[in-house]
């Protein structure tokens, strides 16, 4: 990651945009996290080829990282805060952490 290169080189913090528990060189994107994620605990559900929705609500399909981030407050609240999806659990603790971490900054 170039940040912890600019920190050294100048020694003054460089503002990246990003919240402040981003910098800290823990890169989770949808490639090296999201798509993952969401394959294994969501699209059994949500997805547009999803044979069977389970109820889950037509259109709330997450295929594509814009899809994902445009239900990012909802996949919070639901899997991170109520803790009610995926329906039946299962999400590892290390994936609550890096779920948490890509919903904050690898959007």
């Amino acid at each position: 990651m170039l940040l912890p290169m600019l920190l050294a080189c100048t020694g003054t913090p460089v503002d990246t945009g990003l919240p402040a528990a981003c910098d800290t060189g823990l890169d989770v994107t949808w490639h090296s996290f999201g798509e993952g994620f969401v394959r294994t605990y969501c699209q059994a559900c949500h997805s547009g080829s999803a044979p069977d929705r389970s109820g889950a609500p037509a259109g709330v399909d997450f295929d594509t990282p814009e899809q994902v981030r445009a239900q990012a407050a909802r996949i919070r609240a639901r899997v991170l805060d109520e803790e009610t999806m995926p329906v039946g659990g299962g999400v590892s603790a290390e994936d609550v952490v890096l779920l948490d971490r890509y919903l904050e900054c690898g959007l």
